[in-house]
């Protein structure tokens, strides 16, 4: 079976479409804050709408990489980490959050100036760094969840599960992305699309989840 772009592209719009419905449908559910999350998620949402869009005019496809690139770089990556400094007390890991969303769009600002191809290409160098930093930003958040609540308490407040979600998604296709751009010819596409669509799919499941087992949040 060949998997093509447009199942890809279906994948992405479907998971993040049941994602924004049921983030809006339990919004009064969830801490307030959350809108800086909701907002992260409709934007991937919207982009991946234009995508689909633009798949149907093959001389403005490379339009769909800039999108992209700005879409999940510039908006999408640093409200995820600020949605997490919103929902944290005073501290030193407030501040430690707050600068790794300072260094994201630093780190985006800097290579677009220095890489006239950022918009034209799989960011190779932005995308890594990016990864990085969210990550880190992960991390010290769920150090600061454990250093307030217990284990039990998590389980019940959607932060944690975000975190958890998003690290799935992004320590999950950052490999694969990196490698089928660097062997794009040598490897099996399909493999690689396939691998894509079971990380992503993962990541979204334990966001929704999430949304269920949330009782109260962080604030």
């Amino acid at each position: 079976m060949v998997i093509t772009e447009k199942v890809t592209m279906a994948q992405s719009f479907i998971v993040s479409a049941s994602l924004l419905f049921l983030l809006i449908s339990n919004f009064r559910r969830l801490d307030r804050t959350v809108i800086y999350f909701v907002v992260a998620i409709a934007i991937g949402f919207f982009a991946d709408i234009f995508n689909i869009i633009i798949e149907q005019f093959p001389a403005y496809e490379s339009y769909s990489v800039a999108v992209m690139s700005v879409s999940v770089l510039v908006f999408v990556m640093p409200l995820f980490v600020y949605y997490l400094y919103s929902t944290m007390q005073n501290g030193a890991f407030k501040k430690v959050q707050l600068l790794f969303c300072f260094l994201l769009v630093v780190n985006f600002s800097v290579f677009s100036i220095f890489d006239p191809n950022i918009f034209k290409k799989f960011p190779t160098v932005v995308y890594p760094v990016h990864i990085i930093l969210l990550s880190l930003s992960l991390f010290n958040y769920i150090f600061y969840l454990f250093r307030i609540s217990n284990l039990k308490t998590l389980k019940t407040t959607y932060p944690f599960w975000i975190c958890c979600g998003l690290m799935i998604i992004y320590l999950g296709l950052f490999p694969v992305l990196l490698v089928g751009s660097i062997f794009k010819h040598e490897l099996d596409e399909n493999i690689l699309k396939l691998g894509i669509i079971i990380i992503n799919t993962l990541g979204y499941i334990v966001l929704m989840m999430g949304i269920f087992r949330t009782r109260k949040a962080i604030s």
